[in-house]
C-alpha cells in the first residue's frame, strides 16, 4: 500500500476593478464580505489595495 501525505492548498483570489470602492459597497451587500483591510490610493477617493473577508457560514 502506497501511503504519503496531501498538503492543504491554499488559493487568494484577486480581482481589479475600475471602481474599487463600488466594487467594495457591492461584494459587501451582495454576498456579505466583510472589509478586512482598505488602503487608500493617490488619486481622490481610489483605492489601493483591499483585502475582503469571506463571512463564517459563506455569507
Amino acid at each position: 500500500m502506497d501511503t504519503h501525505t496531501q498538503t492543504a492548498v491554499t488559493l487568494w483570489p484577486a480581482l481589479r476593478y475600475t471602481d474599487a470602492p463600488a466594487a467594495i459597497r457591492f461584494l459587501t451587500a451582495a454576498f456579505g464580505f466583510t472589509e478586512a483591510l482598505v488602503v487608500p490610493g493617490e488619486a481622490d477617493g481610489a483605492i489601493a489595495h483591499a483585502e475582503l473577508g469571506w463571512p463564517p457560514g459563506g455569507g
